[in-house]
């Protein structure tokens, strides 16, 4: 178990471990992030950090992967937990969190993030049947289906074509064992509507910075009780929602072909810089880095 007193960490091996420490790490930070051929629903991420921070976040698909080596410790829904060694992170869409290494030698990971479409089509409306489903717990602890996953992971990362045969029936036994129908109520009340609303609104126009003022006015709400049951909803203020989505819309103007910097432009962001350290701060990784990866 992790405790966590005045913003340090009591690790299981006697270390503490604080932000404050992350400037003597050695520097380690890499990454790689990339969308097989064929597979659009599927974009595979390895790395190896010590100092490196994630930003609070979401995905718009299920997160997926194995700590390798060392540990990541991190806030999910505004709890904190740790992924010690063969642990399996699972965090459902649209759930925030964050992310650090929980010692100072830092950890090396892999992940798939897939969406939800996509396991639908996969397994042949078997999430339909039953409703969406959702992981319970952001750490999945299960070391002999981990060490499977790490190994399809391993395998697909150069061979891709592989991911029916040797994926797939990981993802059916991860989903099997450790997720469980979610039954998402429909939006009744006035709030939920506003920020199903709110939400719309923002991908609708994510390249004209809405105001606040303009968010509250189009959902029914003062802005001040609008800001508090949209971050009740989301974990996240509309402003970090939308420039979430705009990391988003640049990463897919990335993916179709478009320089770093048009891609900037095309996301809505004033200057490469700022797309860049967004970008980053989710992704692990800069836009340029990842451009040159494909």
């Amino acid at each position: 178990m992790v405790l966590w007193s005045d913003g340090q960490i009591a690790l299981r091996r006697g270390r503490r471990y604080t932000r404050s420490m992350a400037c003597d790490l050695p520097p380690q930070n890499d990454a790689r992030l990339w969308t097989p051929p064929g597979h659009p629903g599927f974009r595979f991420f390895k790395a190896r950090f010590t100092s490196f921070v994630f930003d609070r976040h979401t995905h718009e698909e299920f997160a997926l992967g194995v700590i390798e080596e060392g540990g990541q410790c991190f806030v999910h829904k505004g709890t904190r937990h740790e992924a010690p060694p063969l642990s399996i992170i699972s965090v459902n869409p649209d759930e925030v969190h964050d992310g650090q290494a929980a010692t100072r030698e830092g950890y090396a990971y892999r992940m798939l993030y897939v969406e939800v479409s996509t396991l639908e089509a996969l397994f042949d409306g078997a999430f339909r049947s039953r409703d969406l489903h959702a992981f319970r717990h952001p750490v999945t602890v299960d070391a002999p289906l981990a060490r499977r996953l790490d190994l399809a992971l391993r395998m697909v990362d150069p061979r891709p074509e592989r991911i029916d045969d040797l994926l797939l029936p990981v993802l059916h036994d991860l989903f099997s064992r450790h997720a469980f129908p979610r039954l998402v109520a429909p939006c009744t009340t006035r709030h939920d509507v506003a920020v199903r609303q709110t939400r719309e609104y923002l991908r609708a126009h994510a390249l004209d910075n809405p105001s606040l003022d303009t968010l509250a006015r189009e959902a029914g709400l003062s802005k001040f009780h609008l800001l508090r049951v949209f971050k009740e909803a989301t974990g996240l203020t509309p402003h970090a929602w939308l420039l979430r989505h705009r990391v988003l819309l640049g990463r897919r103007a990335l993916e179709a072909g478009h320089s770093p910097a048009e891609a900037a432009a095309l996301a809505g962001f004033a200057d490469q810089s700022h797309f860049t350290r967004r970008f980053k701060a989710i992704h692990g990784l800069t836009p340029g880095a990842f451009a040159a990866m494909r």
